[in-house]
């Protein structure tokens, strides 16, 4: 896959879900905490953040086993608390 079309499909994806277009770019780094926690506080700069992380910085290299522990987590905390 060209480098154009990944750019242009996690941006989709930002734009549908922010913290999952930057997760499958950087990982569990600060950047998907950022954008996790702006698209808490508001969908909007969720969005926005999400854009401006896969367009201007370079992607990183993340553990998935690391990662998937992580999000396995987050979705049981998020089920509990849309639960309530």
């Amino acid at each position: 896959m060209r480098e154009g079309t990944a750019n242009c499909i996690d941006i989709l994806l930002a734009i549908i879900l922010p913290p999952l277009g930057v997760f499958l770019k950087f990982g569990c780094e600060v950047e998907f905490w950022i954008c996790l926690v702006l698209t808490l506080l508001g969908y909007i700069p969720g969005i926005i953040y999400a854009i401006y992380a896969i367009t201007k910085r370079p992607s990183l290299v993340f553990d998935p086993l690391l990662c998937s522990r992580l999000l396995l987590a987050l979705a049981l905390f998020s089920s509990v608390l849309w639960s309530y």
